[in-house]
């Protein structure tokens, strides 16, 4: 007899990870306040 061996298709372990776009977090600057003469 031939022995009954499940088929398991094997698929790859990929880890999903989200891709997420490097944006470097620069706080707004305000320009130097001149004070009017």
């Amino acid at each position: 007899m031939v022995p009954v061996v499940p088929v398991v298709p094997v698929v790859p372990v990929v880890p999903v990870v989200p891709v997420v776009p490097v944006v470097p977090v620069v706080p707004p600057v305000s320009p130097p306040s001149v004070s009017p003469p």
